[in-house]
């Protein structure tokens, strides 16, 4: 019953991403769209609705080349972060676009709370959409990872069946694009900026 249940709730994460094409955010501009992507064994570039990534290149290098997170780029560059999500990982990043960026209501006053900022959105090891949606359902509802500032991010499946982030402030993101599959990890997109505790 519980792979059933399982398998359920990871088919209607995909098609509640894919239906967000055509939804609306509260300030009325479109969310950003994308659909799960995989890695094949020549290390073929993977496309997905949102842009393209190779699996065989790092993260930093995937994004990089990406216009989708221009912003968050500079900022991980900015902080020397980018340096972290060249090594060998594995990480799983939930990258805000640059639209998400653009939602932050306040700026981090240093590079130091930047860089917290930034690290809240990095978890170390893999996890796949699928991953998280196991832990969700071990978890009665929802389930927890740490990152690497140390703080914790909160994940439930949403009344819209959206895979939503939430962080110690209350503020929430909804994944847009899963499973980028990365050398050193993968990627998941997300609409909105997270922030740890004492980060602004």
């Amino acid at each position: 019953m519980k792979k059933i249940f399982l398998s359920l709730l990871v088919s209607g994460l995909f098609l509640s991403v894919n239906s967000l094409k055509a939804q609306t955010d509260s300030t009325g501009t479109k969310q950003s769209t994308g659909t799960s992507s995989t890695s094949s064994s020549s290390g073929a570039t993977t496309t997905t609705a949102q842009t393209e990534m190779a699996p065989n290149k790092t993260i930093i290098e995937n994004v990089s080349q990406s216009p989708d997170y221009s912003t968050l780029v500079s900022d991980l560059k900015s902080t020397g972060l980018d340096q972290t999500l060249t090594g060998s990982g594995p990480y799983t990043i939930f990258a805000p676009t640059n639209d998400a960026f653009t939602k932050l209501s306040a700026t981090a006053s240093t590079k130091d709370k930047l860089a917290e900022i930034l690290k809240y959105h990095v978890v170390p090891g893999k996890y796949t959409s699928q991953d998280i949606a196991k832990a969700i359902v071990k978890g009665n509802g929802s389930t927890t990872l740490t990152t690497l500032n140390g703080d914790k991010l909160i994940f439930k499946i949403n009344a819209n069946k959206n895979l939503e982030l939430s962080d110690s402030k209350g503020n929430t993101a909804l994944v847009t694009a899963f499973d980028k599959q990365q050398s050193n990890g993968v990627v998941h997109a997300i609409n909105n900026v997270l922030l740890p505790k004492n980060s602004i």
